[in-house]
């Protein structure tokens, strides 16, 4: 299965591990902020990891980023190649060993370079391939990712405040009188007889916060449950399933622990 980065996730780094306990190697990166993730590889190893939108967007940013320079300055290929100008860029031999970066020279790979904006190719040729968890897991990849909770919040959670916390202790009686009656009776029994006595009851009774703990695990109504850490939120339930889902699926090739994830949600 291939490895999905949600809304609101971003790659930062990538590690090779050979075994377990070593510090690993880091593997060069390239996120585009959207689409698969995809893995260069040539006979030498790994060349990176880029995320785009399409096969064809990674590898032009593989040959931008990733592919080694040229060793060569153009006199000494048109000698190795026994011609120049556009006759050397139309030999098919040249072609084997050398390609165009396609947004012309790289600052970063091209520093050194005899030959700027032009990158050596491996002989025996090289890979792109969707990175799949089975081969990151297979290959000892571990992926860095950082999450914007609010930008996942706003893709899955569809979160709403229902009521502010400036209404403090007021909250759990203001939420059961503003309900209307076909959100009351959409609960079981119990609960409807917990939110009508929290709309008539008294907030220095001692029953008030128990039925409000109640209220807060039990409440469904339309699809959406209740959460509150100060303010009053509603969220989707279905979204919720998904997005816990989508950040478990995660979990084995990368730093993200949906449990850490979803307790920062809602701090």
């Amino acid at each position: 299965m291939k490895i999905e980065l949600i809304d609101g996730a971003s790659l930062l780094g990538a590690v090779l591990k050979s075994y377990p306990e070593s510090e690993g190697s880091k593997i060069p990166i390239y996120d585009e902020g959207s689409g698969d993730l995809y893995i260069s590889r040539d006979s030498m190893g790994i060349n990176g990891i880029v995320r785009a939108d399409s096969w064809e967007d990674a590898y032009g940013i593989c040959e931008d980023e990733f592919f080694p320079p040229a060793d060569e300055s153009w006199e000494e290929m048109a000698k190795t190649f026994d011609c120049e100008g556009e006759e050397l860029m139309e030999d098919a031999a040249w072609n084997e060993s050398y390609g165009f970066r396609p947004n012309g020279e790289s600052i970063g790979k091209d520093k050194e370079s005899p030959a700027p904006g032009i990158y050596s190719k491996d002989l025996n040729g090289d890979y792109l391939d969707v990175l799949t968890d089975e081969l990151a897991k297979s290959l000892g990849i571990t992926l860095d990712i950082e999450l914007d909770e609010e930008t996942m919040s706003d893709a899955f959670l569809d979160r709403d405040i229902e009521w502010g916390d400036s209404h403090g202790q007021y909250i759990p009686q203001i939420f059961a009188q503003s309900l209307p009656e076909e959100a009351i009776l959409a609960q079981s029994k119990e609960l409807q007889s917990t939110l009508l006595h929290l709309r008539a009851g008294r907030i220095d009774e001692e029953s008030y916060w128990e039925e409000w703990v109640e209220v807060l695990d039990g409440f469904e109504f339309e699809g959406r449950k209740l959460n509150q850490t100060g303010d009053l939120w509603s969220y989707s339930v279905e979204g919720l399933a998904s997005l816990v889902e989508k950040l478990e699926a995660l979990e084995p090739v990368s730093n993200v622990r949906s449990c850490d994830v979803m307790d920062s949600i809602w701090q």
